[in-house]
């Protein structure tokens, strides 16, 4: 159980990653 719940929270921070680093970029392309 600890394993599986240590991989899922690891999937979700690179989602989290991805996500902001695409917004991050996304707003530097259009700073407004």
């Amino acid at each position: 159980m600890v394993q599986d719940w240590k991989s899922i929270g690891g999937n979700h921070m690179i989602l989290n990653i991805a996500y902001v680093s695409l917004t991050l970029a996304h707003k530097m392309q259009r700073p407004f």
